[in-house]
């Protein structure tokens, strides 16, 4: 619980230090005296959004600290150890908070300095406020879908958290297969460009140094006549075919049996001899190979034809994929590449489409659980509230949590609204077309009853609760309070002196102009004081009213 609360130049609080009790405390004072801004200050500490303005005229900074008791709090001790943070030994808990002029904003944890977040997550376990406007924010759907939730407890929390990262998922698949889809055509077209490029490359089978060959090819058909006569004039030469009539076979073979002759009667001219033998061999044999050339050399015209389209082939294929055989086939590489990678988004597409499936059936699943727990948790907050009905002079209303199916979203398919029939014979009715403001002070203090229940807060702030309500409803209002200081510590901020008249510690707030300046103070009331301020409250100052107010404090 809140044990202290010390303010420093903060709105019209110079300075102040509040020493507060377990059980209902009261804070009570003129319209416009403040007491709503120790409530802001309150939530400043808790990590509420700082402002500039908070800070006092002709001050540097703002401060406000508190000093928390968190003995049966084992969620601090396990956020402290969490942020690596040091803990008090008597589990006090010091929060501090300092705003300056200079736009610096401080946040400490037993005077360890945190992030904002870090010090939010304490503040929202410590202390629950309801400020005097909250009511308005129930009849907003998703404020009574956060309530219920809350209620619901800690499985419907995991459920919730699951789905939200199964949606988020779900959503990203659907948006990556809606993006390939769109793209579909596009990548179709490409996809058929690719394959065409690579069949016609395939298709010519061509092979590195070809066209070259080709090319020498085409230069001895274009000559084949005139090899073909020179092979023949050649080889008549060297060998002799009877066109000629002395070839050099011949000639040499005529040379060689002189030298041999010459061998009988000098042996010096073997090497001669020798040499004449080789060049015989020679002679042959590249007769032999004319013959051979040939007889491959041919004057077919369609051999020709052949060659010419292979280069003509080759030389299309060049203009369209690179400069050289070499070129074209790493062209095709790269297509091939390319149309994997494209048959691979087709594949992905396929399995894409079988993720959002099972992401759906997934989702699908926990939505159905979710309801389920919402509408279990709906009959069972229904049956606490209808409890506290009587006790807030409500004692004839029916409430009822409609949960209605709705498109898949990251906390489930239920729309959630709290319907209500505050009289007799009227039938159930969303809040905003039923409620006034006294019943819906009176909702939201029940709600809160029972949410204090389930969430355990020790600390329950009340911003004029009161607002709208008269008669012998407040006083049943103020009993709740009561009941509810019995088991967690209550502050309340209230202008009816039945409220103030059960507080265990009353407080008073004054307005007050000193050296011309306002200051708002704060103080606590012993009995006759507290007499007094209720007399005040009451609206006179007679005895009668006086007695009234000692009966007030004696009941």
């Amino acid at each position: 619980m809140l044990r202290e609360l010390s303010v420093e130049n903060f709105a019209l609080i110079e300075q102040l230090h509040i020493e507060f009790t377990a059980g209902l405390n009261v804070l009570t004072g003129e319209t416009g005296a403040g007491k709503s801004i120790i409530i802001d200050a309150v939530a400043l500490l808790l990590g509420e959004r700082a402002s500039q303005t908070y800070i006092r005229t002709g001050a540097d900074a703002a401060v406000v600290r508190g000093l928390f008791e968190t003995t049966h709090l084992p969620e601090v001790k396990t956020l402290l150890s969490e942020m690596g943070l040091s803990r008090d030994e008597e589990d006090n808990l010091l929060l501090s908070r300092e705003i300056s002029a200079a736009g610096k904003n401080t946040c400490r944890v037993n005077g360890q300095a945190v992030t904002l977040a870090m010090y939010q997550r304490l503040g929202k376990i410590l202390v629950d406020i309801h400020g005097q406007h909250d009511h308005q924010s129930l009849l907003i759907a998703n404020t009574q879908k956060q309530l219920l939730d809350g209620f619901c407890g800690d499985e419907l929390s995991a459920a919730v958290a699951e789905i939200g990262k199964v949606y988020l998922q779900w959503q990203e698949t659907l948006k990556r297969l809606d993006d390939l889809e769109k793209k579909a055509r596009d990548l179709a077209r490409e996809e058929e460009f690719l394959q065409f490029q690579v069949t016609e490359i395939d298709k010519a089978q061509l092979s590195p140094g070809e066209e070259e060959e080709l090319e020498a090819a085409r230069r001895r058909l274009d000559g084949a006549e005139i090899l073909l006569g020179s092979v023949e004039k050649v080889r008549a030469l060297l060998y002799g075919n009877g066109a000629a009539k002395e070839s050099a076979y011949d000639s040499v073979s005529q040379a060689l049996a002189d030298i041999r002759t010459m061998l009988k009667y000098d042996d010096s001219v073997t090497p001669m001899a020798e040499t004449l033998e080789q060049m015989l061999y020679q002679i042959e044999e590249c007769a032999a190979e004319l013959r051979h050339y040939g007889e491959g050399m041919t004057l077919d015209p369609k051999q020709v034809e052949e060659t010419e389209n292979r280069l003509q082939l080759i030389r299309q294929l060049k203009r369209k994929y690179g400069g050289s055989i070499k070129e074209i086939l790493a062209f095709r590489q790269e297509a091939a590449a390319s149309l994997e990678e494209l048959q691979f988004k087709n594949e992905n597409k396929d399995f894409l489409r079988r993720e959002a499936g099972n992401m759906e059936q997934h989702y699908t699943k926990l939505a159905q659980k979710i309801s389920d727990l919402r509408h279990q948790g709906g009959e069972t907050l229904a049956k606490h509230l209808g409890a506290l009905w009587e006790d807030l002079g409500m004692e004839d209303t029916k409430f009822r949590v409609q949960i209605d199916q709705v498109l898949p979203g990251p906390d489930g398919r239920d729309t959630i609204e709290f319907i209500i029939s505050p009289n007799p014979g009227e039938e159930l009715k969303p809040l905003a077309r039923i409620a006034s403001g006294g019943e819906m002070s009176r909702i939201m203090l029940a709600l809160k009853t029972v949410l204090a229940e389930i969430d355990q807060v020790p600390t329950l702030i009340f911003d004029e609760i009161d607002a709208g309500i008269g008669g012998e409803t407040i006083g049943r209002v103020a009993e709740k309070l009561a009941a509810i200081g019995k088991h967690r510590q209550v502050l309340c901020v209230t202008h009816s002196p039945r409220i103030a008249a059960k507080a265990r510690k009353h407080f008073a707030i004054k307005k007050q102009i000193a050296s011309g300046r306002t200051i708002t103070n704060i103080s606590a009331l012993k009995e006759e004081q507290r007499i007094a301020e209720l007399t005040r409250m009451l609206g006179g100052n007679d005895l009668l009213t006086t007695q009234h107010a000692k009966n007030l404090l004696k009941k």
